[in-house]
């Protein structure tokens, strides 16, 4: 045999006396702590949802409770007396349906930023701000000389397409300045 050629490992008896394949147990801590994330962000959108639901009922069970007042009793009069004054009622049911909108609002944007913490894998504020400083401060925001060029070039033969010359537009634009200045 050479030298080089690598020879194989001698099992020692512990090993030999174990099995081939050994099945190992999936962690569970990693996995429940890979849903963690997820699952909070997601908790939010299911809190607005049930608030949803429940504002929507609320507000089903008040609209059905106005419907049934409103129906005439049965040993009532079918004629209707002299109204005096305003109606006081108009103000109560106003302030109760400025209630009602302001609870289903609410618990839709409840759910609303749930399902965008979720769909922008946001999980506090300040990863929010983390990501809006990062994206604000992204290279690029420089505009070339050579682009400038280009754009007034681009600019240039649509106006001479279109029939106006850079003259009129520089001043009528001019124009524009002194009529504000005058103000």
């Amino acid at each position: 045999m050479s030298q080089g050629s690598p020879q194989p490992a001698q099992a020692t008896p512990q090993e030999a006396s174990q099995p081939q394949s050994v099945r190992r147990q999936p962690d569970i801590n990693a996995y429940s702590a890979s849903w963690n994330r997820p699952l909070k962000q997601f908790s939010l959108f299911f809190l607005g949802a049930a608030f949803t639901a429940a504002s929507i009922g609320v507000s089903r069970r008040s609209v059905v409770r106005r419907q049934r007042d409103s129906f005439p009793k049965f040993y009532s009069s079918n004629t209707v007396g002299p109204q005096e004054g305003a109606n006081s009622e108009g103000a109560v049911l106003g302030a109760h349906a400025l209630g009602l909108a302001t609870l289903n609002v609410s618990s839709f944007a409840v759910m609303l930023v749930g399902g965008l913490s979720w769909a922008f894998d946001l999980s506090s504020v300040e990863e929010l701000r983390t990501k809006t400083r990062a994206a604000l401060q992204r290279p690029g925001g420089e505009v070339s000389p050579e682009d400038e060029k280009e754009f007034e070039q681009m600019m240039d033969n649509l106006m001479a397409k279109l029939g106006m010359d850079k003259a009129s537009v520089q001043s009528a634009g001019e124009g524009d300045k002194k009529d504000e200045a005058k103000k």
